[in-house]
C-alpha cells in the first residue's frame, strides 16, 4: 500500500467525522461522568453509614455524646448556610 492511498483512506474518515456534531457526544459524557461521580459518593456515603451503625454500640458513654453533639452542628450548620 502506498502513501497516497493511505491518505486517501485517512482523508475518506476525516470528512466521515468532520459532518458529525460532536456536541451531544460531549453532553452525554459529561452527563455519564457526573452520574459516576453522584454513584460513587453515594455509594462511599452508605459504607460509611454501615462502618457507623456498627461503632454506635461500642462507643463510651461520652464518645457517643460527642458523636451526637457533633451530628447537631452538622444539622446545625446545613440549615444556616442551605438557604
Amino acid at each position: 500500500m502506498s502513501l497516497s492511498a493511505l491518505h486517501n483512506v485517512t482523508s475518506q474518515f476525516q470528512h466521515l467525522l468532520q459532518n458529525v456534531n460532536s456536541e451531544p457526544i460531549s453532553y452525554v459524557l459529561i452527563s455519564i461522568g457526573i452520574a459516576l461521580i453522584i454513584a460513587l459518593i453515594a455509594g462511599m456515603s452508605i459504607y460509611g453509614m454501615f462502618k457507623l451503625i456498627r461503632a454506635v454500640p461500642q462507643m463510651t458513654t461520652k464518645q457517643f455524646l460527642v458523636f451526637l453533639i457533633g451530628v447537631a452542628v452538622f444539622i446545625l450548620a446545613l440549615g444556616v448556610f442551605l438557604p
